[in-house]
């Protein structure tokens, strides 16, 4: 790269990439410190998002908590909350794939 942007600007702000606010999830897997009762629950809370946000077209954020932050990969950015991960994120990646199936 020569200074010249290989993607278009982002809709939100790139940059900082940050670890879980909490560490509560860093190493993962680590099956030493993982409880099989946190993987089943954790396994329905991945399947819930799945199925409702990126194959469906929930617009009920249940499965996000309410102060998320998603770091996107270059040409999508970093959305603070759920309002700027239902545009940004989800809303294009639904018009661009419309028979997603999970």
């Amino acid at each position: 790269r020569i200074g010249r942007p290989v993607l278009p600007q982002a809709p939100l702000p790139e940059g900082l990439v940050l670890t879980a606010a909490a560490n509560d999830g860093v190493p993962a897997p680590l099956s030493v410190v993982a409880k099989e009762r946190n993987s089943t629950a954790a396994r329905k809370v991945v399947a819930g998002a799945l199925a409702d946000g990126w194959a469906g077209n929930s617009e009920d954020a249940k499965w996000w908590h309410r102060n998320l932050t998603f770091y996107g990969p270059g040409g999508i950015g970093r959305a603070r909350n759920q309002k700027e991960y239902q545009q940004h994120v989800l809303g294009p990646f639904r018009q661009a794939f419309a028979d997603r199936v999970c």
